[in-house]
């Protein structure tokens, strides 16, 4: 009863992170959806240098990547900002090797047969391929909300209104 109506201030930093988390786990799971088909799918000719950087991107510990984020939410002038923790997030090549992983387990019979089929790319993307990924959609959706439901490095950091932390600083 005092934590949640005589002292409303835990319901705010509460709301705080559900603002931080839903966007992060919602814009990342569309980027990665259509990063790691666009990865699998296509055929062009440094795909794979390409995928090799995201790999060593998504290595980098995060206080590597920390003050480049500093410094560009500061040109964009979204410091103090939820988004200057939500778009790193939303972009982070995690989602886009983790689903990448997913979708190079379906068979290219699948596509060959929807395409001899008459379906286009659209259609084998919506009728094949998501289907087929939901379990590694679900494991994103959870892993990415695990990640920024308990964020402390780049709240402290980005926001400096204590009424705008998130939870877990609290």
């Amino acid at each position: 009863k005092n934590v949640l109506i005589n002292d409303p201030s835990y319901l705010v930093l509460l709301t705080n992170s559900v603002k931080i988390a839903l966007p992060v786990v919602i814009g990342n799971i569309i980027i990665s959806i259509l990063g790691a088909y666009g990865f699998t799918i296509s055929r062009f000719k440094y795909k794979e240098m390409l995928f090799l950087i995201f790999v060593v991107v998504m290595l980098m510990p995060l206080q590597a990547v920390l003050v480049p984020n500093f410094i560009v939410s500061g040109k964009l002038g979204i410091q103090d900002n939820y988004l200057a923790i939500i778009l790193p997030g939303i972009f982070s090549p995690f989602g886009v090797f983790l689903l990448r992983q997913s979708i190079k387990t379906i068979p290219a019979s699948y596509y060959e047969s929807a395409r001899m089929d008459g379906a286009g790319e659209f259609s084998i993307f919506i009728n094949i391929v998501l289907p087929q990924m939901k379990s590694g959609i679900a494991a994103l959706a959870m892993l990415n909300f695990i990640e920024y439901w308990n964020i402390v490095e780049q709240a402290i950091v980005f926001i400096k209104d204590y009424t705008k932390e998130p939870l877990s600083v609290y």
